[in-house]
């Protein structure tokens, strides 16, 4: 994922720091930082000082007045897409007039007033820190992928998991974490800090992503409860999911169970997944979005919509998802549907009869099953499509 600059400023360094202008624009990528303190001109592009995603440090006293050269380095940065410009505490804030600030939020191009006073060479360090870390949590991140993607022999899967962490010992397991944190990056420097050990790594993707090994099982596993214990009490509100351990070269299943047992505690909105291959969930999961799967519940619907009314459909639908969480407990169902037992029974009955099951309580038990998985999967793709538009509008206000 490019680091962008509204991660940058999130930064301890630019604590106290305002952002002037350019709110929209606080989705630039930052790809380096510089300083530019010298009179702007074009020969500049073609010497290199100015390219795409340039972060620039500036005390703007090379510009007189707000002149023609003022507004031509201003206009060469949004011409060649640069990320923004931070103007230091001691800078000549007052060539930022009203027009310039107006032009800039109309440009997208963020000026940022650092408010404080500090040294070039401490804010290039910091942006410097936070590109090396992001440059290396996306090698990180192809690196995972190859893991899980690609034919590779042993030797060179042993090269690819020393890259990633030449510390890793001889068992593995991975932790996916998803919650939505106010900085992730530092989210993950914290992680890798306080929580984890010189032979795990932290990554960063759509999950944050600790991978976790030791030198044998019941090591690992004192390990793993350490590190969660330690998450439970810094990260409120938020679903993990746990791979079992497996040998160093064995990462990949890591991995691919890791995913799958953070998609299942989401779905199920749980907080915590342990992979077990005899959960149905996974295979569901894989034939998401498939004209199959919503064949099926559509067909579970209709056939018992037609046969009970419409304002009884929701409570009789509802009746059997919860029965089937309760694991056909119907004093449990009962309980949480503030009904009485014989009326849980009533409606499962009911139910079993318009499928046309009475005679088949397999069948029927694994159809009401399969469809309350099903409209689980459902409600948690809607969650998740909810959860990108948020961020991407989000973003846009930020």
């Amino acid at each position: 994922m490019a680091l962008i600059l509204s991660e940058i400023i999130k930064d301890e360094i630019f604590e106290g720091a305002d952002l002037l202008c350019g709110q929209s624009g606080l989705s630039n990528p930052v790809k380096r930082v510089s300083v530019f303190d010298c009179p702007y001109h074009e020969d500049l592009v073609s010497a290199g000082m100015i390219m795409e995603g340039d972060l620039f440090i500036s005390c703007l006293e090379q510009f007189d007045s707000v002149n023609a050269e003022f507004w031509k380095f201003l206009k060469g940065m949004v011409r060649y897409h640069s990320a923004g410009l931070i103007v230091v505490y001691s800078g000549k804030v007052s060539l930022l007039t009203p027009d310039i600030i107006s032009w800039c939020n109309e440009n997208k191009l963020p000026l940022i007033i650092q408010n404080k006073t500090v040294y070039y060479a401490d804010i290039m360090s910091a942006v410097n820190k936070c590109i090396a870390s992001e440059d290396l949590n996306a090698i990180n991140l192809l690196r995972l992928d190859k893991l899980k993607f690609a034919i590779m022999t042993d030797y060179e899967k042993n090269a690819v998991i020393s890259a990633i962490n030449q510390n890793f010992k001889k068992l593995i397991r991975t932790i996916y974490i998803k919650r939505h944190f106010s900085n992730e990056r530092n989210t993950l420097k914290f992680f890798q800090e306080n929580i984890l050990c010189p032979y795990d790594t932290s990554v960063l993707g759509e999950y944050i992503i600790l991978i976790l090994s030791d030198a044998d099982e019941k090591s690992l596993r004192h390990h793993t409860n350490a590190v969660t214990s330690q998450l439970k009490q810094h990260v409120a509100d938020m679903h993990i999911g746990f791979s079992r351990i497996y040998p160093r070269l064995q990462l990949e299943k890591a991995i691919i169970e890791g995913e799958k047992a953070i998609r299942i505690a989401e779905a199920s909105n749980i907080v915590q997944m342990d992979y077990d291959p005899l959960m149905s969930l996974p295979i569901l999961l894989a034939q998401s979005h498939s004209q199959e799967e919503r064949d099926f519940y559509n067909a579970y619907v209709e056939r018992i919509a037609n046969s009970v009314s419409e304002d009884m459909l929701p409570s009789m639908l509802r009746t059997i998802e919860c029965f089937v969480s309760c694991k056909g407990d119907y004093v449990k169902t009962a309980e949480i549907m503030h009904q009485h037992t014989n009326t849980i029974r009533y409606r499962v009955n009911r139910i079993r009869s318009v499928l046309g099951m009475d005679d088949d309580q397999i069948r029927f038990y694994e159809t009401i099953a399969l469809a309350s998985k099903i409209r689980i999967i459902f409600d948690y793709d809607l969650r998740r499509n909810e959860e990108k538009t948020k961020g991407r509008d989000s973003l846009l206000e930020y």
